[in-house]
């Protein structure tokens, strides 16, 4: 009887014939981005933080709209949150939640970094914010498809500089990564934190007023349960380039 072709050792993703993405490293182009940040309660953040991370009183977090123009997994748009946390001393920017709806970007996040992706509708096309904004860019997410459980406005008031290079991160992202055992009951394969590098190398940058407005659908999703006590700084990158360095620092949590 014959026996299969497909190279297990050179399989590198599932479906191992027709993998969502490719092992390059991630790299994106055309990219436009609102990122906002601001401060919340550690009391209302701390059941999303494992227990290994400090938090200040009031965290910094980050929340970011961003349409990633083009890449190896295609056009897509995602919003992500952060919260700063220090691990061993350093500080770090722990995900929280990334909402898309491309396959192949979630699964890689997911798969290949830990990343919390969920499946959502993210809406930001700067060229098709109309007259009736005011000028202000927006955007936002829909979890589930329907409710706009994220909203951001972003009104620019001076332009930071051309596409430039810009300074790398001073915080590397951290992730909590878990690959269930294919057991019933048995404890993870897999638990530990993943330390990533991402950075946006270059673009055209903005400084101004951001505003977001959170309408959560239910308690059993992370960003829109977060309060904001107050805000700290909003910026809006266009015409960006960036990448995820592949060299990830892991610490095993077994």
């Amino acid at each position: 009887m014959p026996f299969g072709s497909l190279k297990t050792n050179q399989a590198h993703a599932i479906p191992a014939f027709s993998p969502s993405y490719s092992k390059t490293r991630v790299e994106w182009t055309d990219i436009d981005m609102i990122i906002i940040s601001f401060y919340t309660k550690a009391e209302a953040i701390a059941k999303f933080i494992p227990e290994e991370l400090e938090l200040e009183d009031e965290p910094l977090v980050t929340y970011f709209i961003a349409n990633w123009g083009f890449s190896s997994m295609g056009a897509y748009t995602e919003f992500v949150s952060y919260v700063e946390v220090k691990f061993n001393g350093e500080s770090c920017d722990f995900a929280l939640e990334l909402v898309l709806e491309n396959e192949a970007a979630l699964f890689l996040g997911r798969e290949s970094f830990g990343l919390p992706k969920v499946i959502g509708h993210v809406e930001f096309d700067r060229k098709k914010c109309s007259m009736s904004d005011q000028g202000v860019l927006t955007a936002y997410v829909e979890r589930p498809r329907g409710h706009r459980s994220i909203q951001f406005g972003f009104k620019a008031d001076a332009k930071v500089n051309g596409v430039k290079t810009l300074p790398p991160p001073e915080k590397r992202i951290l992730v909590l990564r878990i690959i269930p055992s294919p057991s019933a009951g048995e404890p993870p394969v897999v638990r530990e934190f993943v330390s990533l590098h991402m950075q946006v190398t270059e673009g055209e940058v903005w400084s101004g007023t951001g505003s977001i407005k959170l309408t959560p659908g239910s308690d059993f999703d992370i960003a829109p349960n977060i309060p904001i006590v107050h805000y700290n700084n909003s910026v809006f990158i266009t015409r960006g380039s960036g990448y995820v360095d592949s060299s990830a620092k892991v610490h095993n949590l077994l």
